[in-house]
């Protein structure tokens, strides 16, 4: 695909993130999100993509129209999610940092 849709309804939960999100942005594909809270701030923060608030229709389409009409922009944000997913999680830095986070809640403890 040239472009990958994330659509969600608005919701009251502010913390929930589509796993779906970070899939897109380390396949290399632009996001367009129309959603609200901490998904839209992830992909603003990684330049990953275009984002709306959930159920602003027309928000959506004017993504869509300058998404497909700027191979450029395309390309931009295909890599900025790339390069957000690689620095901000990486499996074996979160699994490092995971596992010093246990041992020092272990360690305090003890």
């Amino acid at each position: 695909s040239d472009v990958n849709l994330v659509p969600l309804r608005p919701r009251k939960d502010t913390h929930t993130v589509p796993s779906k999100i970070f899939e897109y942005m380390a396949a290399r594909r632009p996001i367009l999100l129309s959603a609200d809270h901490e998904p839209a701030r992830i992909v603003q923060e990684a330049k990953g993509g275009l984002t709306s608030s959930a159920g602003d229709v027309a928000g959506l389409l004017s993504n869509i129209r300058a998404i497909l009409s700027s191979p450029a922009l395309r390309c931009e944000t295909a890599m900025n999610g790339r390069r957000y997913v690689e620095r901000m999680y990486n499996r074996a830095d979160l699994n490092r940092r995971f596992l010093d986070l246990v041992e020092s809640v272990c360690l305090r403890k003890h």
